[in-house]
């Protein structure tokens, strides 16, 4: 450029551009010097600070020293400090015009962000919006902290209820539960690790795009529900007898092919066996092939009595006994029997999965020990009758084992007895409620439904009256009585608790209604109504059971209405001992001390932001995080 070339050339220029060219070289050399004080200043602060020998010098903090003896606010020198700690020397070269404050603030954002705000971009922005845009970050490191505790609480309740299906002996069931509890966890970790950032870099366009909330307000409910809270109580306490009753009570289907769509090629065959050849099911026996031939004409005439029994098909029914055993070929001979065993063919009228078969199994197993000790009976319906037994104690294990852990993790987390029992009371009345629905419609659920939405309905949503209990308890803790408390919590869960539960319900809907298994079908309706019925429990009766108990909380629970005491670290107790000799702060903005002006001479413009906002960020808390960062 010209102008630079004038520069380059200063034996040509006249007296007046001479005189010029030498202001602006003391200029290069103030900036120059400048940053090298900003360094030299901030090492030597830090020095100072690291090794406590201001107090040599008769000072008892360093903040007293800072004030006292150098003439800069004890803020001001944490910035100097945390700048060059925290910053790269290159950095701090580039942007020492910037100034102090805003090199500080620079500081405390990660190295991409820092690159994107230097140089032009740093001088453009004010110290204002600087702040702003570490406090925006500060704001969603806090807001991720203090969920922590809520969002790791339900979904180890969550996972916890998906992994209490690992213990069925139903292969099914365990499947599920691991699919399911992988998802959880996946799923928190994208919103404990993913979310905040998408939150932070899309924050325009949603601050942009915010519009009035359309979820009603349930403040009119709320007040009803704490005014009548006793009677509440009462038929929360009394709808657990009808509702498990109903549950224990509702039918249950085992038959898969109930569940498949009745035009299937394998239905139609079943659907001839029956209704053409009397054939609903068939059993195989295998029994010993050493057993004389009056012994199974024996067992074959007692089969064909037993109740339900079309035909009897055996080896040795088929032979005779006018034919010798050596004319009938090997090839037809290995298809009865093989290795020491023969094997019996019984055909039943009855369809499996029934009482009626499963009566008809024990009689014929009643006769088949009177000859072979070790006979087995296989086939649909035995299987069937295997099915039954082994899902009936799936149910009951899994059933109280994720009861268990529930009860465990919500003890652990609000450090309470009483408060889990109740919470995994409500929950366990919504679950029979759900369960219950079947006996009262008349309609029939899958033999595995009760067991998966046992665990994962509890798991899921009892995350509903975790996040009401848990802002019932930080109202207390802040100082209001148990009405306002409950009132608050009820009017901030509410909204939360009802997005859940529809996101829950339209999910599990959707896929019932283009899933043309019944047994999927069914479950997803299940899971679909349990998520509708657990948030209506929780938003009509869990208020007034929290208000009622909450006086049991109080003594059966720690630091129930006061917050649990933190311990604190040797830096935080000498910081609060230094912080007690700090002088008053001033109402005002303070000008630029003494030393500050020697000391950030490239910096006039914002000389009176750099003041104010280290008047205006000069606290304990400011100095306990300053003070942490050492």
């Amino acid at each position: 450029m010209e102008q630079l070339a004038i520069l380059n050339n200063v034996a040509g220029l006249t007296a007046e551009q001479q005189e010029a060219a030498a202001m602006h070289f003391e200029i290069v050399q103030a900036a120059k010097t400048a940053v090298n004080s900003l360094l030299d200043l901030g090492r030597k602060l830090k020095r100072m600070r690291d090794s406590g020998r201001y107090k040599d010098l008769g000072f008892a903090s360093f903040a007293e020293y800072t004030e006292a003896a150098v003439g800069i606010k004890q803020r001001q020198a944490y910035n100097y400090i945390q700048v060059v700690e925290s910053l790269p020397a290159r950095l701090i070269e580039e942007n020492a015009a910037a100034g102090v404050t805003k090199l500080a603030l620079l500081a405390k954002l990660n190295p991409e962000e820092r690159e994107d705000l230097t140089g032009e971009a740093l001088a453009n922005i004010t110290v204002a919006e600087l702040k702003k845009l570490v406090e925006e970050r500060d704001a969603m490191a806090q807001a991720v902290v203090a969920a922590f505790r809520s969002l790791s609480s339900s979904s180890l309740t969550t996972v916890a209820g998906f992994l209490a299906l690992c213990v069925m002996r139903l292969t099914l069931g365990r499947d599920i539960g691991i699919v399911m509890a992988k998802g959880v966890v996946l799923g928190v970790a994208t919103v404990i690790l993913v979310l905040p950032s998408l939150v932070l870099i899309f924050d325009k366009q949603i601050t942009k795009h915010k519009h009035k909330s359309l979820m009603p307000s349930f403040d009119k409910v709320n007040s009803f529900i704490l005014r009548h809270n006793k009677v509440i109580m009462v038929i929360f306490v009394l709808l657990f007898i009808p509702a498990y009753y109903a549950q224990s009570h509702a039918g249950i289907y085992y038959k898969l092919d109930e569940s498949l769509p009745r035009d299937l090629p394998s239905i139609v065959s079943n659907e001839k066996l029956k209704n053409d050849f009397d054939m609903a099911t068939s059993h195989f026996i295998v029994l010993r092939d050493d057993l004389n031939p009056a012994e199974m004409s024996d067992i074959e005439n007692r089969m064909e009595e037993v109740k339900g029994v079309t035909s009897v098909v055996s080896y040795h029914k088929m032979l005779g006994t006018g034919i010798p055993d050596f004319f009938i070929p090997n090839e037809v001979k290995d298809m009865l029997k093989q290795g020491g065993y023969q094997l019996m063919m019984v055909n039943s009228s009855y369809s499996p999965a029934t009482d009626a078969v499963a009566a008809q199994l024990d009689e014929m197993n009643a006769i088949l020990k009177q000859y072979d000790e070790n006979a087995m009976i296989t086939g649909e319906g035995a299987m069937y009758r295997d099915l039954i037994d082994t899902t009936a104690v799936d149910f009951v294990v899994a059933n109280y084992l994720s009861i268990a852990c529930i009860f465990i993790i919500v003890a652990w987390a609000f450090k309470s007895i009483t408060v889990p029992a109740v919470l995994v009371a409500t929950i366990e009345l919504a679950i029979f409620l759900n369960q219950g629905f079947s006996y009262f419609s008349g309609a029939s659920t899958p033999f595995i439904a009760p067991t998966i939405i046992s665990c994962v309905q509890l798991g899921a949503t009892v995350d509903y009256a975790i996040l009401m209990t848990s802002r019932f308890q930080e109202e207390l803790q802040s100082g209001k009585n148990r009405k306002e408390a409950i009132r608050i919590a009820a009017d901030s869960a509410d909204a939360s608790i009802i997005t859940s539960a529809l996101v829950m319900f339209c999910a599990t809907l959707g896929v019932s209604f283009v899933s043309s298994i019944d047994l999927i079908g069914a479950i997803c309706i299940m899971l679909a109504r349990g998520a509708l019925i657990s948030a209506c429990i929780c938003l009509f009766v869990m208020p007034a059971v929290l208000y009622v108990c909450e006086p049991m909380f109080n003594k059966t629970t720690l630091h129930w209405r006061t917050e649990q005491p933190k311990k604190e670290s040797k830096a935080a107790k000498a910081l609060k001992a230094a912080s007690e000799k700090l002088p008053a702060r001033k109402e005002k903005a303070a000008l630029p001390e003494k030393g500050t002006e020697q000391t950030e001479t490239t910096e006039p413009a914002e000389a009176a932001d750099s003041t104010k906002l280290a008047a205006e960020s000069e606290t304990e808390a400011d100095a306990a995080r300053e003070t942490a960062n050492v």
